[in-house]
């Protein structure tokens, strides 16, 4: 018998696209196609996307992870595999623009690594 006081948790996922229509990642120029496709018009601010995709690396969808000022953005890696499992996703991507930086791949990469891939997949 589960007590009345704990909660249960639901989680749901719903796509409005066919299986058939769902855009393919096959590399690097894919993926950034698509969050171009996605990204807001504005270019003063810092934001993050995520795109979630399935074993055949089909798109099942875009999470926006934040939405910054001029000077950050802040992604809180919970959120990212909560969207993550919620979407059934068996792989993401994910990127970050920021104008001051847009350019300078390798600071990115350092981030990439040293803050996210190190400490979560080492």
């Amino acid at each position: 018998m589960i007590p009345e006081f704990i909660a249960e948790v639901q989680i749901s996922y719903s796509s409005h696209v066919k299986a058939k229509d769902r855009l393919k990642v096959s590399g690097s120029g894919d993926a950034a196609d698509a969050f171009r496709k996605i990204w807001p018009a504005y270019d003063h601010i810092e934001f993050s996307y995520m795109l979630m995709m399935n074993r055949q690396n089909q798109i099942l969808g875009y999470h926006q992870l934040s939405k910054g000022g001029m000077t950050g953005a802040v992604v809180d890696v919970r959120v990212i595999f909560q969207v993550a499992l919620k979407a059934c996703a068996t792989s993401i991507i994910l990127a970050h623009y920021a104008k001051k930086i847009f350019m300078q791949s390798d600071v990115l990469n350092a981030f990439i690594y040293n803050g996210f891939t190190r400490k979560y997949f080492a």
